[in-house]
């Protein structure tokens, strides 16, 4: 098994180009997140497969296990075994969660500044707060390159997503030296 993916989108300083999505490397935005991933296993993974799916590189830990064999002595994974839909074509069916502690040279929010972004994405709607917009909600179908917020057009929709993002910050422990 061959598998080839990066951690992260372009860094437009340095020639990356993440078109037609928004931003890039340290960015929670999907030029930051959506990035590229091919997996090849001959005889197992049919050539040319093509898939949508919203994936993650922590289901690498989980999945490779599961084909190993190993049981591994951890008791919640943050990945999901993405076997039945690498080999089967099962839809995975899952929502996905971002968090990042964002550090600069600011001049907005002085010298240095550090908070928590996170995100929260489910099928193509995506929550996030930001700083500078508040409350933001992208349906990604639709916007792929995140200029239209939608929060106050889908209240139902931000509530709903607010509540499922809020609910998974709570289970990291606050620090002190971010905001």
């Amino acid at each position: 098994m061959v598998i080839f993916m990066s951690d992260h989108g372009g860094d437009p300083k340095y020639g990356g180009n993440n078109a037609p999505f928004r931003d890039g490397k340290f960015s929670l935005y999907e030029g930051g997140i959506h990035v590229p991933a091919m997996i090849s296993w001959p005889g197992q993974i049919k050539p040319g497969t093509v898939s949508e799916q919203m994936m993650s590189a922590l289901d690498l830990f989980p999945t490779l296990c599961q084909i190993a064999g190993c049981k591994p002595d951890i008791t919640r994974f943050d990945g999901i075994d993405i076997g039945p839909h690498l080999f089967e074509g099962q839809s995975l069916g899952r929502d996905l969660f971002w968090q990042q502690q964002a550090a600069g040279n600011d001049p907005k929010w002085g010298l240095w500044h550090r908070e928590t972004i996170s995100a929260y994405r489910h099928k193509n709607w995506k929550y996030m707060h930001t700083r500078d917009a508040g409350d933001v909600l992208f349906n990604l179908e639709i916007d792929p390159a995140e200029t239209q917020n939608l929060a106050a057009d889908y209240p139902e929709i931000l509530a709903d997503l607010k509540a499922k993002h809020q609910k998974i910050l709570t289970t990291f422990p606050k620090r002190k030296d971010v905001q």
